[in-house]
């Protein structure tokens, strides 16, 4: 029965009446023998399968849920090397990336033929910054595939997806290009593929031509947004290609565009992963200006081009947005700057730009007012953190709920970030709506070593 649940996971897990079948065959497995290990394995990747959709993360519910059960795995086996390769996954949603790969390397220890141990260490590095491991990690796969003759359809899809972002981060679309074949053969049927395969062919091949059949191959197999977004950008480089030549079958194109995507700020922001490098998009950005497209506009999803170029890390986007006079300091309608999210994704280059071209590193935005050094120290981002106090960041400049900085590195337990505060003349005395300092924080989180350091700091 487990093996059953396994494979409806492995080769259905997309499918809900598949995940529930394979659960009630894990609930009958457990339910028989609740130490049955590798069954909480098996329970803890539906809790994975089912919390995730196209596009989204795992709720915390969903991570706690599989969290579990992986506990009752290594309870009843502690040598389960599947276990421990599933924990590295959920250590890595988690953004708990040392103990992630802690628990891959256990797994590798034990001993292991299961080849998402390559994959989960690749996704591991890539997440860290580390690319030569990663592909070092995936070239180990290729190595076991050839030794198998062949690898499940599953496992060429999860290794094709590592490759990929590997190869766009070096900026090879040809290799890219074969990444998305190869995950297409696994998956035919995937809307969501064909719709991000249509969005790269478009931005990262330059062929708006085959842009427009893949996205429409997507419609058809499911109506839903990004595929209608790509469609109708696609068809709005079409007509401007043909503006100047053909102007009847470029006014064809447009009508087509405008039925598809018809807010030209969703088409701005939805170039913003490829404007750095994409002439014809960049074309059509300039031609949409000129007929009145304030490159500041918000889509309708609330977002600005260059928030939406930071968040989709492509710093030359940034770069060539600013140029042509976008504002650094806007915000979406949620209160987040293009600033801030270059901060949370510890985003150097987009930083410098941001900077650069006049951003605030003390703007306190959104709701709650955050600023730039409170969402490092909230990261426990050391490099960040540096920089913003070498730019004059304000040390003690709180949130609205009474929280500093310095709080929230003591949260965090990042003792570098908190001595930095300190050295700059972070307040100690500060407290929070329920009367807590920092040093209250950093015990209340076990991190007494750091609520020592803090407490000793406000006796001198």
């Amino acid at each position: 029965m487990v093996a059953k649940a396994t494979a409806l996971l492995d080769n259905h897990g997309d499918d809900g009446n598949a995940q529930e079948d394979a659960r009630r065959m894990l609930d009958q497995v457990v339910g028989a023998n609740p130490h049955h290990a590798q069954a909480h394995v098996e329970m803890a990747r539906y809790h994975l399968k089912v919390g995730y959709s196209p596009g989204s993360f795992a709720s915390k519910d969903i991570l706690e849920s599989a969290d579990a059960e992986l506990k009752l795995a290594l309870a009843a086996d502690v040598g389960n090397a599947n276990a421990y390769v599933l924990l590295g996954v959920l250590r890595e949603d988690q953004e708990r990336y040392d103990e992630s790969l802690a628990a891959l390397r256990k797994a590798e220890a034990i001993g292991t033929d299961n080849p998402w141990l390559y994959i989960n260490y690749a996704d591991t590095y890539i997440d860290t910054g580390q690319w030569k491991q990663a592909a070092q990690s995936l070239q180990r796969l290729d190595r076991e595939r050839a030794r198998r003759g062949g690898l499940p359809a599953n496992i060429e899809a999860g290794m094709a997806n590592s490759w990929l972002a590997i190869h766009k981060h070096d900026h090879d679309p040809v290799a890219s290009n074969g990444d998305y074949q190869r995950k297409l053969v696994a998956d035919p049927n995937s809307a969501w593929l064909h719709g991000n395969y249509a969005y790269f062919l478009l931005g990262g091949m330059d062929d708006p031509d085959a842009a427009i059949i893949e996205a429409n191959h997507a419609l058809r197999l499911m109506d839903y947004p990004m595929a209608h977004r790509t469609l109708g950008l696609a068809q709005y480089v079409k007509w401007d290609q043909l503006l100047a030549s053909y102007p009847l079958k470029a006014k064809a194109f447009r009508l087509a565009a405008e039925k598809n995507l018809p807010e030209h700020a969703t088409a701005l922001t939805h170039s913003a992963t490829w404007l750095g490098s994409n002439r014809k998009l960049q074309h059509l950005v300039l031609t949409l200006h000129a007929e009145g497209l304030s490159l500041d506009a918000r889509d309708e999803d609330g977002y600005t081009a260059v928030e939406c170029a930071v968040t989709c890390g492509a710093p030359e986007s940034v770069k060539w947005l600013l140029a042509h006079g976008a504002k650094p300091d806007v915000p979406d309608s949620y209160g987040m700057t293009p600033l801030l999210w270059a901060v949370e994704r510890n985003d150097m280059k987009s930083f410098d730009l941001l900077v650069a071209h006049g951003a605030s590193v003390n703007a306190a935005m959104g709701f709650y007012q955050r600023t730039a050094l409170y969402e490092a120290a909230s990261n426990g981002n050391e490099q960040m953190v540096r920089k913003l106090l070498a730019l004059k960041a304000k040390v003690n400049l709180g949130a609205a709920a009474n929280d500093t900085p310095l709080m929230m590195a003591a949260g965090a337990g990042s003792e570098p970030v908190v001595r930095l505060l300190l050295t700059a003349g972070a307040d100690t005395s500060v407290r929070m709506m329920n009367g807590q300092d920092a040093a209250d924080i950093a015990a209340f989180n076990h991190h007494d070593a750091i609520a020592s350091l803090i407490r000793q700091h406000m006796k001198k």
